[in-house]
């Protein structure tokens, strides 16, 4: 093979290898990146999701609480006005 054919190939064929390579190399590097940012996404999904649930389950225990003081007023109330 001649050094000119070598060169030649190298030339003709150089550039589009090297644009595949580029590109090839931005997909992974952005696929990286993303799988990255759902990985944090996932985690800070469960944090939410974790302070949502505490949140509920103290409006819950309020709420059970209010009622029962409700009841009791009730009966209070219905003693003052002379219910049964």
């Amino acid at each position: 093979m001649d050094m000119f054919a070598l060169a030649r190939l190298i030339k003709e064929a150089g550039i589009p290898i090297g644009a595949f390579i580029l590109c090839a190399w931005m997909v992974v590097y952005i696929v990286k990146r993303l799988a990255g940012v759902i990985d944090d996404l996932a985690t800070n999904m469960k944090v939410f999701t974790n302070r949502v649930r505490n949140e509920h389950d103290r409006s819950k225990d309020q709420h059970e609480a209010m009622m029962e003081q409700h009841k009791e007023m009730i009966k209070t109330l219905g003693r003052i006005n002379g219910y049964k």
